[in-house]
């Protein structure tokens, strides 16, 4: 998304300063800038929470951390913001993104299973464990592969390991036998990436499958998915809602306004799959939640342009389990520039010139613009729909193909248009953006087309097998979206046929799962006050932006949940989605010559045609080492140098995606200078088809060396790995998960040689000193580095000597225990923890026995947000003087009564008063009083007090008045009132009153055990022993002797290049080693200078251009024929589609099992 700042910590937003004085009329979003606005603002208003807009049932500005990891481009700090104010970057309207499984209170995951099977990997394993299913998320390693390389199917050599350690992924014979069959993408490297779906009785389950991925020699990369067990076991619930009545919940909780749609296909199947009018859909899931599968409707709900949300709601009761927005923001011939309108190329066209359509971009026939990759029209009136005076006619025909010739009419505004980056509408003036609609969309098409076919070719290709726009969900490219509404001022007048604040200095781009297709939606820039870089333009003029919005498409097709919808909307997760925008976005264009890229640092900047080169839409450029001077590079708090892991969260003052992003996009240019830009495509995009849901930096990094396993056996992993630990993402560097906004930076390479120290002791109740079973002691980022105590409590690891940032010690019902700056030295480290009870939490069995209404836990603001021990989540409410009679909610104190699991000696409380979910610090809770009781009906004060802001960020220790908690087994707290004043409507405290934790400290009445462990998995029927898979037998010392390669032939004799272009099942190279057996594969080039001539390529001579590649998929037997099928990528084909004869060069290697190669070289002439 291209949008007009960047989303900070909640808090007041600061006001537009636009140039005649006035400013859009209603709230003003934040802008990344400031995080706070100074008290002596006066005209700050105040963003209007989260849960206001729910209660209201009107879509107001979001302030909540998910909404915002949407994809957009935003704006830097330190700097005149682009998008019409001074500040942060506006909040999503509408609702946020919620789960109910990461709302869950989970421990942290180290069955024996896990352990076991991490020190067997080595150094370098990946074994982290879903807490929900209890079962593996991934397995992996970074410095190789699970299994040796195989012949067998790929299907069985990823089943065969899941048997060998059914121990850890807890699926019985009957749970695999139950699996549907797996999907199986091949990606370019020839890597099969499998995919089993779990059904219980043909409902798929969400949030649990079982994946693997397998080389084209058979190696078993990784197995990922958190699969379900037992699913012959019926879920829980009953489906008392149809589709229609989930659909009505859904629209309600989002806000959709306007009659409920009519059903336009009937339930049918196991799903009762039913579609709608307004393409909503529903259909039956089973949700893989903390309290167990439950049966649930999963609907789409098109609230409107910008909010097309997918909810998961419980079939009996209609409650939210999930709730996701999948907007993310940042043949014939056309007018079109390449980059962008640049005075420098011409003061008269800037650079727009009349182009060719390829084969295929243009539909047949058509006389709008309209393809079989993308289909563009203004939406003006912003109702997703094409009305005949949104398309954009042809102007004619040139030699009998269609023609857009739409020249750019360029406009003066009178402050900020210039020589070089021309206005092409007039602000504040009605209509004057009609000027150029028609040019814009044929812009837009142009570059949709060119990015479409970029992106389909080698190395990245992503194709119709990975899931990429064509036919049927062709891109919807709304071009000057919204621009035809009204703009309302702050002083009452309007400004009619112009955008309204909604639709100005942004883009988006909406991916919903393959078959469907993304909404693009590209918006007017214009510039408010006289120091506003930005200039009167239009986001689809500048190839980097829709560059950008296109790519967010890639990665939410690459990077999926168990149902093949996106899975980037966590914080690390979301910010990595920017990152690959901008990185794939300004490789294009430097790979194209159309972006300079020397030797200075500080060339490679984002959007330069919006503001001027003012470099506002990011802080710094992408290209940044870390010890440059280049002024393109400084940083906000002073001095220069790129990002590196250690700035995550603290870039722009607070954690954001875009200023997150720039880390992960400046360390993706790194390891482009590293190994070279055709490698690093190709890399980067076989990690995102390897990553598991919701990355972390770190996963993906993992990802990116698992793809070099693939690729070259692991040959640029040390180099990928310095590229990485330059930038703090190195072996010691941990995130606690992809919503860690705080991770650990590390600098170092992975250590070499064996464990050389060890690490124990003993953990024990801080109370009593009885030791403490099944606690978890982590160094988190370290699959292999976690341990849980004995019956006596005692651990041990082995590992290397090191500095370690910090280990958590923990276990349910305790506080956690985090041990900072953990110094290991060779030998022996002995480390004892001792733990303190906290009876308040839920993961000690408490349970909340009542509380005073609302309910907010569909926006992950519950009541059980203040007993889930983070500081992360919390319990929001109404203020006391606020009523709802139609939620059965009184005017009054509220109230949250706790059971304890026993009767306890409470001595003492803590709170953390801080406001939660989106309100301001107004709403942290003020003046309370704390309980007790024996019987749950006699009550006994025990504290009271009043809080202010001094104590919001922190666990406030509360000390209980002697003998008021003897022998309590329930807990009262009352809030009376917030910090804030509930007078000032602009404030949080006018509504609501929140505290994010409590805590309850004492000693059991009697002596009592920890909570009980969890209950240890179902082994499922004892696997039969396998011997392990045999290794290829190594050849004698002597082999030097290369195989004999013979029998070379093509087919079809007759229209080989038909074939090679992908009709008739593709080309045919039949060969056979006859005296050993032999591993081979093929390359098909062209010359550079050929490949440039037939338009496949701008680069002037170099290496050649690959056409096709096929590999065998093992080894051959000696004297057996195989047969390698080579065809070219679709964008290839179109380019070649009225080429009549072809001679390519045919490369042929054989390798024996010694390594020893054969090649043969062919040059055919291929005809149609």
């Amino acid at each position: 998304m291209l949008v007009t700042g960047r989303t900070g910590p909640p808090g007041r937003a600061q006001a537009r300063h636009p140039r005649d004085g006035f400013r859009p009329s209603g709230r003003v979003p934040i802008m990344r800038r400031d995080l706070f606005v100074p008290h002596h603002r006066k005209d700050a208003p105040a963003l209007t929470p989260l849960r206001r807009a729910r209660r209201r049932r009107s879509p107001l500005l979001a302030a909540s951390l998910a909404a915002s990891v949407a994809g957009a481009i935003g704006v830097a700090a330190g700097l005149p913001a682009v998008a019409g104010a001074v500040g942060e970057l506006p909040l999503r309207e509408g609702q946020g993104r919620f789960d109910q499984r990461a709302a869950a209170t989970a421990q942290p995951v180290a069955t024996a299973p896990a352990q076991r099977l991490a020190r067997s990997l080595g150094p370098q394993a990946v074994v982290q464990v879903d807490p929900v299913t209890g079962t593996p998320r991934q397995v992996a390693r970074t410095d190789g592969t699970l299994t040796e390389p195989s012949a067998d199917a790929p299907a069985e050599i990823a089943l065969r390991y899941v048997r060998a350690n059914r121990d850890l992924f807890k699926l019985s014979d009957a749970d695999l036998a139950a699996l549907d069959p797996p999907s199986d993408y091949v990606s370019i490297d020839g890597t099969h990436h499998l995919r089993w779906t779990q059904r219980f009785d043909g409902v798929p389950v969400l949030g649990a499958e079982l994946r693997a991925h397998v080389t084209a020699d058979g190696r078993l990369l990784a197995v990922q998915g958190s699969p379900l067990p037992g699913t012959t076991a019926a879920p829980s619930g009953t489906a008392r809602l149809d589709a229609t009545g989930a659909l009505a919940k859904a629209r309600r909780d989002a806000g959709a306004g306007g009659a409920a749609p009519a059903v336009t296909r009937s339930p049918a199947g196991a799903t009762q799959s039913t579609g709608f009018a307004d393409g909503s859909s529903g259909r039956l899931v089973v949700f893989a939640g903390p309290s167990g599968p439950r049966l649930a409707w999963q609907v789409t709900v098109p609230a409107d342009s910008t909010h097309q949300y997918v909810y998961v709601l419980d079939a009996a009761t209609g409650a939210v389990l999930k709730r996701e927005n999948n907007v993310f923001y940042a043949s014939g011939r056309g007018t079109a520039w390449e980059y962008r309108p640049d005075g420098n190329l011409d003061p008269a066209t800037f650079g727009q010139a009349l182009r060719d359509y390829p084969n295929g971009w243009v539909a047949a026939g058509s006389a709008r613009l309209f393809g079989d990759n993308v289909h563009v029209y203004s939406d003006v009136n912003d109702d997703d729909l094409p009305q005949t005076s949104e398309e954009v006619p042809k102007t004619g025909d040139d030699a009998g193909l269609p023609m857009w010739n739409w020249p750019f009419q360029r406009q003066d505004d009178g402050y900020h248009c210039r020589p070089v980056f021309p206005c092409s509408w007039v602000s504040f003036e009605a209509g004057r953006w009609r000027a150029n609609r028609e040019q814009n969309a044929a812009q837009v098409f142009w570059f949709v087309n060119r990015f479409h076919d970029h992106l389909a070719d080698t190395p990245i290709g992503f194709t119709p097998a990975a899931g990429n726009f064509e036919g049927a969900d062709r891109v919807l490219a709304e071009s000057d979206d919204g621009a035809n509404l009204t703009l309302r001022l702050s002083d009452g007048s309007s400004v009619p046929n112009h955008p309204d604040d909604r639709h100005l200095n942004n883009a988006n781009m909406s991916t919903p799962p393959d078959g469907r297709s993304p909404r693009m939606q590209m918006y007017l820039f214009m510039a408010f006050g006289a120091t506003d870089p930005t200039i009167d333009s239009n986001g689809g003029d500048d190839a980097s932006v829709v560059y950008h919005e296109y790519t967010h498409g890639l990665s939410s097709r690459l990077v999926t949940d168990s149902t093949r919808a996106q899975a980037l909307n966590s914080a690390q997760s979301g910010a990595m989605g920017e990152g690959w925008s901008d990185w794939y976005a300004l490789d294009f264009l430097v790979a194209d010559d159309l972006q300079p890229d020397t030797v200075a640092d500080g060339e490679i900047r984002l959007a330069a045609s919006l503001d001027g080169g003012a470099l506002s839409l990011r802080r710094q450029a992408l290209d940044c080492p870390l010890s440059t001077v280049a002024p393109e590079c400084r940083r906000a708090g002073g001095g220069t140098g790129g990002y590196t892991y250690a700035d995550y969260g603290s870039i722009g003052g607070g954690p954001e995606v875009h200023d997150d992003g720039e880390i992960w996009a400046q360390t993706l240019w790194d390891l482009r200078r590293a190994v070279g830009a055709e490698t690093a495509r190709g890399l980067i995009t076989r990690a995102m088809e390897l990553s598991p849901p919701e990355p972390t930096f770190l996963d993906m990094r993992n990802a990116i060396l698992q793809a070099d396993q693939a690729a070259t056996g692991g040959a640029l992993a040390n180099t990928i790995w310095q590229v990485f630990a330059a930038r703090g993402m190195g072996y010691f560097a941990s995130a606690l998960d992809a919503n860690d906004t705080s991770p650990v930076a590390d600098f170092d390479t992975p250590p070499v040689g064996t464990a050389d120290a060890t690490f124990s002791g003993t953990v024990t109740d801080a109370a009593s000193g009885a030791p403490v079973p099944d606690a978890t002691v982590r160094f988190p980022g370290r699959a292999d580095l976690v341990a849980r105590t004995d019956a006596n409590g005692r651990y041990a690891l082995s590992l290397h000597q090191h500095a370690y940032p910090y280990v958590v010690v923990s276990r349910g019902g305790y506080d956690d225990v985090t041990l900072r700056d953990v110094a290991v030295a060779a030998g022996a480290n002995t480390r004892d923890v001792a733990l303190r009870r906290n009876w308040a939490l839920s993961s000690g069995t408490t349970a909340i026995e009542s509380f005073t209404g609302p309910d907010y836990t569909s926006f992950g603001c519950g009541p059980g947000g203040a007993i889930d021990g983070s500081a992360a989540t919390g319990w929001g409410s109404f203020q006391p003087a606020i009523s709802d009679p139609a939620r059965g909610v009184a005017a009054g104190p509220r109230l949250l009564v706790l059971r304890l699991p026993q009767a306890v000696d409470v001595t003492s409380f803590a709170i953390d008063p801080s406001a939660t979910c989106g309100d301001d610090e107004t709403a942290a809770l003020g003046r309370y009083e704390l309980e007790t009781s024996q019987d749950g009906s006699t009550y006994t004060p025990a504290a009271s007090g009043t809080f202010g802001p001094a104590h919001n960020g922190r666990s406030n220790p509360v000390a209980a008045t002697a003998g008021s908690g003897a022998a309590a087994r329930w807990v009262r707290l009352r809030m009376l009132s917030p910090q804030g004043p509930t007078s000032d409507p602009t404030r949080s405290a006018s509504e609501f009153m929140d505290v994010t934790e409590l805590s309850i400290y004492g000693r059991a009445v009697r002596p009592a055990d920890p909570p009980g462990p969890p209950a240890p998995p179902d082994p499922g029927p004892p696997a039969t022993p396998r011997p392990p898979e045999p290794r290829p037998a190594p050849p004698p010392a002597a082999d030097r002797s290369a195989p004999r390669i013979a029998g070379v032939g093509v087919r079809p004799a007759r229209g080989a290049l038909r074939a090679l272009l992908g009709r008739g099942g593709g080309l045919k190279l039949t060969l056979r080693c006859t005296d050993e057996p032999c591993r081979v594969s093929a390359t098909v080039t062209l010359p550079a200078a050929t490949a440039r001539k037939l338009g496949l390529t701008r680069r002037r001579g170099g290496a050649p251009f690959v056409l096709a590649r096929a590999s065998s998929r093992g080894f051959v037997e000696a004297g057996r024929t195989t047969t390698l099928t080579l065809r070219v990528s679709r964008a290839v084909a179109r380019r070649l589609a009225r080429v009549a004869r072809l001679t390519p060069t045919i490369a042929i290697t054989a390798t024996d099992r010694a390594g020893n190669p054969a090649t043969r070289t062919l040059r055919p002439r291929l005809r149609r």
